[in-house]
């Protein structure tokens, strides 16, 4: 049997004091104690502790942006980008993090224009051939394959 509407199927509730602001307050009252003991273990040599402690204390070191020259006469090919920025990275002009972006930059443009070529090749079929001839060719061809096989 459903409950009428605006009448609690636990009257009583959830006791005060229970839940989130409970763990809140013990934790609260214990935090001292326990910052101790781990600054204590750090301090004795315990790695993990000390790993903890090193999390806490310092910020983690961020990507940055930063420019990067590459030969301006590379404007051959996708390959001739990707060989001279490999030759920046294996030459130390370029740390290996900035090199890999830049290939996988060049990687994703590569499939862009791959995808391009191939909408516009489609597309000149479709004009030349029309979409109705092409069916009609691909149920011929596939009724010659079968009575072929």
């Amino acid at each position: 049997m459903p409950f009428s509407p605006g009448v609690s199927g636990n009257p009583a509730g959830r006791p005060k004091g229970s839940g989130a602001k409970f763990g809140a307050r013990l934790l609260d009252q214990s935090s001292r104690k326990i910052l101790r003991q781990l600054i204590d273990k750090a301090v004795a040599g315990d790695l993990k502790a000390i790993e903890l402690c090193v999390d806490r204390l310092l910020p983690r070191l961020k990507a940055r942006s930063v420019p990067v020259e590459l030969p301006t006469a590379v404007r051959g090919s996708l390959a001739d980008q990707g060989r001279a920025v490999l030759e920046a990275a294996f030459t130390a002009k370029l740390d290996p993090d900035q090199a890999a972006l830049l290939l996988a930059s060049l990687s994703a443009q590569a499939r862009i224009i791959e995808t391009s070529e191939l909408e516009q090749r489609v597309a000149a079929l479709e004009q030349g051939i029309g979409a109705p001839a092409a069916v009609a060719v691909q149920s011929v061809r596939r009724r010659v394959l079968l009575n072929e096989g």
